[in-house]
């Protein structure tokens, strides 16, 4: 039997966005479930290949995101949400989400240069060739 020891040293418990099982939107974490209008999922909305999450009402450089998408032969569809849940999930103006429903990337504003770097990851000879089809 293991009785609890006060002079030991106790590790911090963590906050809720550092727990594994808390939803976080947080490049290299699956990108968190919200609802929208009615019952529809925001899963639902997105596209087969990456998709641009805009939350708020910000342009933030969606023609760019095309642009430097369609450079790299990536699909790309942009989806717009100004719903209230998803922006308290999605803290950063964009998101940019994988087919696999992970995230790639967070941030304020395109053009960034990280996002090129995942585009050119896919631009690489054996990743995955289904994602070569172009459009948004």
């Amino acid at each position: 039997m293991s009785t609890l020891d006060a002079s030991r040293p106790q590790l911090p418990v963590p906050d809720a966005e550092a727990r594994l099982d808390a939803p976080c939107a947080v490049p290299g974490r699956r990108a968190p479930h919200a609802r929208l209008h009615g019952d529809s999922s925001l899963f639902d909305h997105f596209g087969q290949g990456f998709t641009l999450l805009l939350s708020g009402a910000v342009d933030g450089g969606a023609g760019e995101a095309c642009a430097a998408a369609a450079r790299h032969g990536v699909q790309l569809k942009i989806l717009y949400s100004g719903n209230a849940d998803v922006q308290a999930l999605y803290r950063h103006p964009l998101t940019l989400i994988g087919p696999d429903r992970y995230i790639a990337w967070v941030g304020n504003c395109w053009p960034d240069p990280a996002v090129d770097d995942v585009f050119l990851m896919l631009d690489s000879p054996g990743v995955a060739p289904a994602m070569a089809a172009n459009g948004h």
